[in-house]
């Protein structure tokens, strides 16, 4: 038998289509998480990701170019490694 259960306030899994969600702890701004029970896919509801600018795009490209390292880009640049 399959066993059916109900989401949270009708949330579906953005991979999966599950209804089987649970909250997974706080992201970083103290966002909620969520877990889908079935594929084990973890998300975030409205995340928002600050957008990088073209001209800092150009600049780590060329900055990784003359091979400087990730970290020390990072540091120039003022952007997280991810």
């Amino acid at each position: 038998m399959i066993e059916v259960h109900s989401s949270i306030n009708g949330l579906r899994c953005p991979a999966f289509e599950g209804v089987y969600i649970v909250k997974n702890g706080h992201a970083y701004p103290g966002k909620q998480r969520y877990l889908c029970r079935v594929c084990r896919y973890q998300f975030t509801l409205n995340h928002t990701r600050t957008p990088v600018a073209p001209e800092t795009v150009i600049l780590v490209a060329r900055l990784l170019s003359e091979r400087l390292s990730h970290r020390r880009i990072c540091r120039v640049v003022g952007v997280s490694r991810s």
